[in-house]
């Protein structure tokens, strides 16, 4: 068995573990917390800078934060527990912000405010999304549950962190922005008219933001369905490349393509869940005006590798992305 511990923080815990005998996605790790078990850990997430060469299956990666229980202002001994053999893959203490709000029993909540007007933050509730209520002098602007993985922007244009499944991001519409100074509030609770406030801050809306605000909001009200997993990319157009079929079971699938493909290895995902298929043959020759021919990528089902798929997909439900 391989593995690594890429991050160890209360907000992201990460790596990998590799066992060359175990079938895809079958590994799982125990999170326990001062001595009990919090929730498990599947490995089966695609690591990419594995190599293909030495990694058989690089779906080998796990993901999980600290509980919100346990965002309350202390340190806490943590460790990771390879459920088949009770071996510790490691173990330390990690340290959390105290998100607990006075006078509300088991309500934890952390938000801010920028001066682009994102609000960002995360809350819940009996360790469940909470709902999340943003005004602005008393105007309601957002309304919505703090269920999201990750904040809808990059980590390099606002940082913040919070446990996975926690979190809301909103933006302050444009028509705020006048150069005055607004008060903004954050509401959260199990209802969505809680009147707990989370965040109730005086801040000064510059009208140089203004057109960024009304380009955010925008963004936010079109912005695709969550799918952010740490191992999904950016959707990618490759108008030569078709799709000529498609066959899926329970323990088979097969993809073809035609067009300029040229590659050995196909990832097929659904929700979750992600088998690599390869090439059955070298890649494609060209044919007439240099265009390839059909490339054929199937999985071996008696190595267990389209573990997790399920043969009932609902229709517009799949997502397929070929790298």
């Amino acid at each position: 068995m391989k593995f690594k511990i890429v991050n160890y923080q209360a907000h992201r815990i990460s790596g990998w573990v590799y066992e060359p005998g175990a079938d895809q996605g079958t590994t799982v790790l125990d999170l326990m917390v001062n001595g009990e078990v919090v929730s498990t850990l599947t490995c089966n997430i695609f690591r990419d800078e594995l190599s293909a060469e030495d990694f058989s299956t690089r779906n080998v990666g796990f993901l999980g934060t600290l509980p919100p229980q346990f965002w309350n202002g202390e340190q806490h001994d943590v460790a990771l527990v390879h459920r088949g053999t009770g071996n510790v893959l490691t173990q330390k203490g990690i340290s959390t912000s105290d998100s607990r709000i006075a006078g509300a029993e088991d309500l934890s909540a952390d938000f801010m405010v920028t001066p682009r007007g994102q609000v960002a933050g995360w809350a819940s509730v009996e360790n469940l999304p909470a709902y999340a209520r943003v005004t602005v002098d008393g105007t309601v602007v957002d309304l919505a549950r703090t269920d999201r993985r990750v904040l809808p922007w990059k980590r390099d244009t606002l940082k913040f962190d919070a446990p996975f499944g926690y979190m809301h991001g909103a933006q302050i519409p444009p028509e705020f922005f006048d150069g005055q100074v607004h008060r903004i509030q954050v509401f959260a609770g199990s209802e969505p008219h809680a009147p707990v406030a989370v965040l109730d801050q005086m801040l000064e809306l510059a009208a140089e933001h203004r057109d960024a605000a009304a380009r955010e909001a925008q963004q936010l009200q079109h912005e695709a369905p969550d799918t952010s997993s740490p191992w999904l990319k950016p959707a990618r157009v490759h108008p030569d490349i078709h799709v000529a079929h498609i066959a899926l079971t329970e323990s088979y699938a097969s993809v073809t393509l035609t067009g300029e493909t040229g590659h050995r290895r196909l990832v097929l995902r659904l929700g979750e869940a992600a088998v690599i298929l390869t090439a059955l043959a070298g890649p494609p020759e060209r044919g007439p005006g240099g265009r390839g021919g059909p490339a054929v990528f199937r999985c071996d089902p008696t190595r267990g590798q389209v573990y997790g798929l399920h043969p009932t997909v609902h229709p517009g439900g799949r997502s397929w992305q070929y790298l």
